[in-house]
Order: C-alpha cells, then sequence, then structure tokens
C-alpha cells in the first residue's frame, strides 16, 4: 500500500512537472537564447 500511494503521488507529481514545462519551456528557450545573444555580443566587443 506504501509503495503504490509513493507510485501514485511520482505519478502526479511527473504530471505537474510536464504540465509546469509545457508552460514554462518557450519562456526557457527565450531566456536561454537571450543569455546566448548576449555572451555572443560581451564576446564580439571584447575579441
Amino acid at each position: 500500500m506504501k509503495s503504490a500511494v509513493k507510485f501514485r503521488s511520482i505519478v502526479d507529481f511527473d504530471l505537474i512537472i510536464l504540465k509546469w514545462i509545457e508552460g514554462e519551456f518557450t519562456r526557457i528557450i527565450e531566456i536561454l537564447i537571450n543569455k546566448v545573444i548576449r555572451n555572443s555580443n560581451t564576446f564580439c566587443v571584447t575579441s
């Protein structure tokens, strides 16, 4: 019973994470792209 409850909570947690990833994925990509652009700009300036 305990393992079943634990498994159920893990599954629910995974579903929550998947929904969060679906909602935040594009925002995370935008942040990463902005960081890469910023780093490349500073790299071009320094070099």
